[in-house]
């Protein structure tokens, strides 16, 4: 985990993901419980960005289509910053 994440690096996650030092997930809501004004807020910015995510990588899927099908394994810091530089580029020519 920390060999991909800086301190204070997260991702967020929809609710079918546990919590963990790297990924922060949306509340659930309990059975027979409702969730407080704060986690239904928090739920609500985080579907927010989540679509405005999901809405910018299809625009680069349609604009570069190698990112339809990335064939490359993520194994290290090294790899992981090859991929990121790869979306960096295509954001900047967008």
């Amino acid at each position: 985990q920390s060999e991909f994440f800086s301190f204070g690096e997260y991702l967020l996650g929809d609710s079918a993901f546990q919590p963990s030092n790297i990924m922060v997930p949306a509340f659930k809501k309990q059975p027979g419980c409702d969730l407080s004004d704060a986690h239904q807020n928090f739920n609500t910015m985080l579907a927010h960005i989540c679509i405005r995510s999901k809405h910018s990588i299809g625009l680069l899927k349609a604009r570069f289509p190698y990112f339809r099908s990335i064939r490359m394994k993520i194994t290290d810091r090294k790899s992981m910053k090859k991929l990121v530089s790869l979306f960096l580029c295509a954001a900047s020519l967008y």
